[in-house]
């Protein structure tokens, strides 16, 4: 599956749009032009598109994209709200769960697979990169410890139960409500009159 070059962003409305085919960096790329802007006091809007094809091979966010794209919405000036259509799995729905307190909303249909932490192969050579040597453990195990440790982090800072990511799990819309991962569900028509730009009247 191929990556498209730009996500969906509308400016206007500082919408952006995560999808599995959404390069993280230019999505990072784009929150930050938006929280520059001079409208920085008005809130982005963080579509997350979900699965699309409900394969187990449909690509999602790794554990270092999930960590990049928490620390810059944790750090933005500009509130981030959240908005999730589909079947969301892997890190997707702790990154709904990251976007402001009150607006981290899910469409009627909406679901979110959840389950222990699935932390890829990490970039790192044999030689240190800083790491205290360990008996028994290679650099890539005591890196994944350290991954693992920030998530377990996240999630306390998040107010969310940590046994809810011990086993898998599928979560309605309702059941993500009450775990804590979103606030509200929203209708379609509530989501278009939210996406439409503010204008400023001439004078």
């Amino acid at each position: 599956m191929e990556m498209i070059i730009e996500p969906l962003v509308d400016f206007e409305a500082r919408v952006v749009c995560l999808s599995a085919r959404t390069p993280v960096s230019v999505l990072v790329d784009r929150l930050l032009r938006l929280q520059s802007a001079p409208q920085w006091r008005e809130p982005i809007t963080l579509y997350l598109l979900g699965d699309d094809e409900g394969g187990s091979k449909q690509r999602t966010l790794s554990a270092l994209e999930f960590l990049m794209l928490y620390s810059v919405i944790r750090a933005l000036r500009s509130a981030v709200h959240g908005v999730a259509l589909g079947l969301h799995r892997g890190f997707e729905p702790l990154l709904l769960a990251a976007c402001q307190r009150g607006n981290r909303l899910l469409l009627p249909t909406a679901m979110a697979c959840v389950g222990p932490f699935e932390i890829e192969e990490l970039p790192l050579s044999n030689a240190p990169v800083g790491l205290a040597p360990h008996p028994g453990q290679s650099l890539r195990e005591q890196a994944k410890g350290l991954v693992h440790a920030q998530l377990n982090h996240i999630l306390i800072d998040l107010g969310l139960d940590r046994s809810l990511w011990q086993e898998p799990r599928v979560l309605t819309a309702g059941g993500a409500i009450k775990a804590g991962i979103a606030d509200a569900i929203v209708p379609v028509a509530e989501l278009s009159k939210k996406a439409q730009p503010k204008h400023v009247p001439e004078r």
